[in-house]
């Protein structure tokens, strides 16, 4: 039973993958691999690597803070991995101290009771041409006990 679920998380997951390439002409999915690990307990683990090319200005300035969004009731995320890959080929680590949580902002300035966080990446010197890299875990904890 635990493969089928994982068979249908993945299934599901990927499925997003070609709708969040068409958001933007001016940046490519170059990798989007997602792994769920689901437990006897029903608590599980995701984990996401990505890779992300900014072939335009604007898009270097917007991948150069990636937000990755969770609940943090029942959720946490952590970053294992992320780094700028220049179009040359270097790469530039992220600095741990460049990698904070948040409360997601609220849109309209209308105060709303949410658990909505945000694990936010800022990457070092995004240009067009270069990619943002990185590998997160979502640690998410049973919905019902026992």
């Amino acid at each position: 039973m635990p493969s089928l679920l994982r068979i249908m998380c993945l299934v599901l997951l990927c499925s997003a993958a070609p709708a969040m390439a068409q958001q933007t002409s001016s940046a490519r999915i170059v990798i989007m691999n997602r792994d769920a690990l689901v437990a006897a307990d029903g608590s599980s683990v995701l984990t996401t690597h990505m890779e992300i090319k900014a072939m335009a200005a604007d898009a270097a300035s917007q991948l150069a803070q990636t937000a990755i969004g969770y609940n943090g009731t029942n959720k946490d995320v952590e970053v294992t991995e992320a780094y700028t890959k220049k179009a040359d080929g270097r790469t530039l680590p992220v600095a741990p101290d460049a990698i904070v949580s948040r409360d997601t902002p609220r849109q309209g300035g209308v105060a709303i009771l949410s658990d909505a966080r945000q694990k936010l990446i800022l990457f070092p010197n995004v240009e067009s041409g270069d990619s943002v890299v990185y590998t997160a875990l979502t640690r998410s904890k049973p919905l019902l006990e026992n």
